[in-house]
């Protein structure tokens, strides 16, 4: 299944969507987290971008919901510092 956001993917050995942003230093995949819900995984994704690429960052929502949706803030960023390679 695809999804319509950015670094967002459907997982099917786990039934969950998974969110991957690129680490330019280590170059390779990072793994964010999986989510019930594919927004949620995209917002995850937004949250982990802005962290780490800060204003250059390519986000699947605009950065102004991002900062003032407070709800998304406090999902859990699964197994970060896990790395998945290609």
């Amino acid at each position: 299944m695809t999804s319509q956001y950015k670094g967002v993917s459907w997982n099917s050995a786990c039934s969950k969507w998974v969110a991957v942003l690129w680490d330019r230093e280590l170059k390779r995949a990072r793994h964010i987290g999986s989510y019930e819900s594919e927004e949620d995984a995209a917002r995850a994704y937004d949250k982990e971008a802005l962290r780490m690429l800060g204003p250059e960052a390519g986000l699947n929502f605009r950065e102004s919901e991002c900062r003032a949706g407070t709800s998304w803030l406090s999902l859990p960023l699964l197994h970060v510092g896990k790395h998945l390679t290609h």
